[in-house]
Formats: C-alpha cells, sequence, structure tokens
C-alpha cells in the first residue's frame, strides 16, 4: 500500500506541474503581479498591480525583508520613500475558507541617482 500512495503522490505532483512549472491537469487558486518598478531604477517609489482568480479574494502585501509588517491592500498598492537597495514585494491572496496563496517574488534594485 505505502508504494502505490507514493507512486500516485508523485504522478499526481507531476501531472500538475511539480517537476516543471507545466500543469497538465490543474489550474488551482493562484495570485499574480501584473506590474511594478523595472528591474532596476532610481526611482524610490514603486506601485503593483495584482490579480487572482480567486472570486473575492482579500490581498495582504509585504515587502520582503524590509522590516515592515505585512498589509491589507488592494491593487494597485504603492510605496514611497524606499531606500537604496534591492527590494522584494510578495502579494498574499485569501480565499473565503481562509486558504492563502502567495505571488512570486517582484524583485528590484534601486539605484543611487
Amino acid at each position: 500500500m505505502k508504494k502505490f500512495i507514493c507512486f500516485f503522490s508523485l504522478f499526481f505532483l507531476y501531472a500538475c506541474g511539480g517537476s516543471n512549472g507545466d500543469p497538465l491537469c490543474c489550474s488551482g487558486p493562484e495570485v499574480w503581479v501584473t506590474s511594478g518598478p523595472e528591474s532596476t531604477t532610481t526611482s524610490t517609489d514603486a506601485t503593483f498591480e495584482f490579480t487572482s482568480n480567486i472570486t473575492d479574494a482579500t490581498y495582504t502585501c509585504w515587502l520582503v525583508n524590509s522590516g515592515n509588517p505585512a498589509v491589507s491592500c488592494n491593487s494597485p498598492h504603492a510605496y514611497t520613500g524606499l531606500e537604496v537597495g534591492s527590494h522584494a514585494f510578495v502579494v498574499i491572496a485569501q480565499d473565503g475558507v481562509g486558504e492563502t496563496y502567495q505571488s512570486e517574488n517582484w524583485v528590484w534594485e534601486i539605484l543611487q541617482e
């Protein structure tokens, strides 16, 4: 029985894109950052737009490793007065039953003018 469960788990992982990122059979809830700053910029302001395929999702935005807490947000979401250096933004969508889904990090660097 253990071999069957292991085989089924591996098959499901592969079939749903777990090994190569290409979903073959599954399209679950997702959240995407659709726009943000260029990968390098001199602007200390950043505005992000994001969306999800989750009906009635609520969102939380976070600047990774910024020392600031994650905040409830809507799209678009803006930050001002950011410091020179590397930054990463992530948005988390929550569905009606409390399950959460995280976007890929949007990474960019603010250069000194």
